[in-house]
């Protein structure tokens, strides 16, 4: 399955403008003549998730993974669904199916140290983060989740080290230097201080 449908690909634009109920309406269109689509069906969950309809997504993506069991995005919008839902080991147990089918993918790290932040298994995210980040992502968000939890373990100077090197990787984000001052306790040096106003000086920041 793939999205060339122009019909999937026009529901796929549609949630990307979050216009859900535009794409929803596509989708059932779609999955009427083509019910056995697995792109289809992943997509409706997506859209239907706008809604809250958290049960809906599930069996929808349970559906999809049944017709195309290699689909490891259904998988990872499955393991999101199902904690949504509080379904804790099932939403494991689809991590370790991603793992199987993509061991060396950073990808399923990130998600896994995502869920165990979620169910509150803070120290087995470090571990996870810390794996994602060996790969050096190109994209702030483990960085910064990576930081985040640190924090949360209320592991300061580990933190303060994992915001550092966000700030390193990401020099225009202001994210990493927001989570130095949450600590409460951090003291900027002069250098960041002057980094923080060049970065406001150049007005091109979005």
């Amino acid at each position: 399955t793939s999205l060339s449908d122009p019909q999937l690909q026009k529901a796929a634009q549609a949630l990307r403008e979050n216009r859900p109920q535009l794409a929803e309406s596509l989708l059932r269109r779609f999955l009427y003549a083509n019910p056995n689509n697995a792109h289809a069906l992943t997509l409706l969950a997506e859209a239907v998730m706008r809604f809250d309809r958290n049960d809906e997504a599930a069996g929808l993506l349970a559906r999809s993974i049944e017709i195309a069991p290699d689909f490891t995005g259904a998988r990872h919008n499955y393991v999101t669904v199902l904690l949504l839902l509080d379904k804790r080991q099932e939403a494991f147990a689809q991590i370790e199916a991603l793992f199987k089918l993509e061991p060396n993918n950073p990808g399923h790290h990130g998600l896994k140290a995502m869920a165990h932040a979620w169910v509150g298994e803070h120290a087995a995210a470090v571990a996870e983060y810390e794996v994602v980040i060996s790969y050096g992502p190109k994209h702030p968000g483990p960085w910064m989740a990576h930081a985040h939890v640190l924090r949360m373990l209320g592991r300061n100077d580990a933190s303060v080290e994992a915001y550092r090197k966000a700030i390193a990787q990401f020099p225009r984000l202001g994210e990493p230097y927001w989570g130095l001052a949450n600590l409460k306790t951090y003291r900027f040096s002069d250098t960041e201080i002057e980094a923080m106003r060049a970065q406001l000086a150049s007005g091109d920041l979005a």
